[in-house]
This record gives C-alpha cells, structure tokens and sequence, in this order.
C-alpha cells in the first residue's frame, strides 16, 4: 500500500531524513520507534505532505505521491493525527468530529458512523456540545483519533497517540489502535512505548539520526537484545 524510496528531507542543513526506505502491508500495523530527534516525525509529514521532501519516492497504492498538497493527499485516505492531537479548542466536540466528514456528501452515512464513533467513545457523547479545548489530553486525543476515523482512512498516520496520558488511559488507545486494524484500517504508529506500540504492530522499523538501522517483524525486534538495551533499557532473558 505504502512504499517510501530513498527519501530524503532537510531543514536547511540539517538532514533530517537520509535514504529513508519502508513499506506498509495493506491490513498491517507498522510501528515507528527510535529517540527523540531520529527522524519519525518529519516521515510522518512528509508522507502527508506538510513537508516537501528533497529526494526520493513516497508511493501510496503505487502512485508517487510525493510534494502533493495536504488536501491531496488527504482526499486519497491517508489521514494523519499529529503529535499534539491537533484539535480545534474553540469548536465543539460535536463540530470538531464533523470536521473529518466535511467532505463527505453521504450525510445518512455520516450520521450513522459518527453515532457509531460515540458508542466507541462515550466519553465523548457526554462532552459533545464542550469546547474542545475543555477535554482532558485523553479526550482530545479520543476527539482527534474519532475525527480521523469519519474520513474514513485507507492509511491512517498515529503519531504518539499515548503521549501524556494516563496508563489506564494509554491502554484504552491501544485497544482502539487494535479495533481499527481488525476493521481493515492499515496504521503507520509512532509511539513512544516502544514495547507498547510493538506488541500490537505486525512489523517494526527502528530509526536513529534520520535512517533506518533495523526491520523485522514487530515480534523479533521486542526480543532483539539491542533494541531491548537501547529502548527498554534491559536486557533480554537468558
């Protein structure tokens, strides 16, 4: 569904992405893991257009859709909830979840799945005439996940969906992460909880300064030694 090539971003001087290689499976959850500053975020935008990268290919259903406008992008299904949750703080919960279907000309559709987003999300039913910006972080982050979900994705962006939030929280996320991939919706995930993000992803790429040093089923990068040292801090079993 996703193929990046050789894909190269900078910020002036600085390479932010060098030779960038991945692809995503449709029906796949693919996690994104690596220290802050090694490039997840800025493939993460780039693959939605709100960076132009300088070389290379970004291939979605085998159409380069690289240095296309957001909104391009966007109406191709490939939906990106940022880091930060991105909501509209002064627009109500019920505005902001319509935001996501204000494409869409199926009103009897959208009406039927936004109520099914609500019975996904109640805490959002009991808060939907509330600003957005009342919401807890958890909240907005069930806002902005219920959103993208009402622009019906092919490919849906996560980046650090559990970011700030509670546990109890953060493994409610999850299990929502879970219930989209069985209804079809292929993620690409960047987490933070690395051993989080991998225990329900099918495949993993680990990224340091901009390149990715390792791929494997999500599985073996969970009990690879290194990764265990470099991003759990222990050491695997003997």
């Amino acid at each position: 569904m996703l193929a990046i090539k050789d894909l190269h971003v900078a910020y002036g001087s600085i390479n932010a992405l060098r030779g960038v290689n991945l692809q995503v499976q449709e029906g796949e959850i693919v996690a994104l893991v690596g220290a802050n500053g090694a490039g997840k975020t800025t493939l993460l935008k780039s693959i939605s257009g709100l960076l132009s990268p300088s070389k290379g290919d970004i291939c979605f259903k085998e159409k380069n859709i690289r240095n296309k406008k957001p909104h391009e992008i966007f109406i191709q299904g490939v939906i990106h909830v940022c880091e930060g949750r991105g909501i509209f703080k002064g627009m109500t919960v019920y505005e902001n979840l319509l935001m996501g279907a204000y494409r869409r000309k199926d009103h009897k559709v959208v009406k039927r799945e936004l109520e099914t987003v609500l019975d996904r999300f109640p805490r959002l039913r009991e808060r939907l005439h509330q600003h957005g910006g009342t919401l807890s972080g958890g909240e907005q982050q069930m806002l902005a996940i219920g959103r993208a979900i009402l622009s019906r994705p092919t490919l849906l962006l996560l980046d650090e969906p559990s970011l700030g939030l509670a546990p109890l929280v953060v493994r409610e996320i999850f299990n929502i992460i879970g219930e989209l991939k069985r209804q079809g919706i292929t993620i690409l995930l960047i987490e933070q909880n690395a051993a989080q993000a991998l225990r329900i992803a099918d495949r993993g790429y680990v990224m340091e300064l901009g390149r990715v040093v390792m791929d494997a089923k999500a599985a073996d990068l969970i009990n690879d030694e290194a990764v265990l040292k470099a991003y759990f801090g222990k050491r695997k079993a003997n």
